[in-house]
């Protein structure tokens, strides 16, 4: 299987996302001109981004537990001993010593990886890019080329514009949510089995398995209008 980052993704985030873009098409058929349904591309964009930035912040705790379960922090990347032991030395509790020693490096390992997503609340490239460096050392830039930072700081732009002016933002029209959500799923796809390939790379053991024919998220095509 993929992901458990994925499957979430798949068949739960998506499935909103989907409904909306559905509900658009269902109201809008069989008449012509504007149809007030911005408050329908909105939300789906809004919806959208949140199930790329859960995704993203998933897929992280995944590979962490991959690690964990693998027990291979020795192998890890320098970036990943160092984001670490960063974290370590910034502790000031005096009961830290006693709680690490007690629970050992995993939870001490998640605490820092929730710390650090907990900081992560724009998903553009840059910011993804900087993420997975930082805590793996993995270049996710091989998965998801500088190509495509237009689309992405682009979609997640109006997010936060829908977020900070709700519905006096401009509605994005139903064929850019479209090609914003296949987007996102080819590149979630993308990052998925990269990261697999990278668990192999790093700790010679495939974090998780690569998306099957059955599984994989096909592009929403606009149903034809009934004549």
């Amino acid at each position: 299987m993929p992901s458990s980052a994925y499957n979430v993704f798949r068949n739960n985030l998506l499935n909103d996302v989907d409904m909306l873009i559905q509900k658009h098409h269902e109201l809008r058929t069989g008449s012509r001109g504007r149809h007030n349904l911005g408050y329908l591309t909105r939300s789906a964009l809004f919806l959208l981004c949140a199930g790329w930035e859960y995704y993203i912040e998933l897929v992280c705790r995944d590979f962490l537990e991959m690690i964990i379960k693998n027990k291979a922090l020795v192998k890890s990347h320098a970036n990943t001993k160092k984001f670490l032991t960063i974290y370590v030395k910034n502790q000031t509790d005096d009961d830290f010593i006693v709680q690490f020693v007690q629970h050992g490096w995993e939870k001490c390992f998640r605490d820092a990886l929730e710390l650090r997503l907990s900081q992560f609340n724009t998903p553009k490239y840059y910011a993804i890019k900087k993420l997975f460096y930082e805590v793996f050392g993995i270049e996710i830039s091989n998965a998801l080329d500088a190509s495509r930072k237009q689309l992405i700081d682009g979609f997640v732009t109006k997010r936060g514009k829908i977020a900070h002016q709700g519905a006096k933002a401009t509605y994005p029209t139903i064929n850019q949510v479209i090609r914003y959500r296949n987007a996102v799923c080819t590149y979630i796809m993308s990052i998925d089995e990269y990261l697999a390939l990278q668990g192999r790379a790093i700790y010679h053991k495939q974090a998780w398995c690569k998306i099957s024919k059955a599984t994989r998220i096909q592009d929403y095509r606009t149903p034809k209008s009934k004549s």
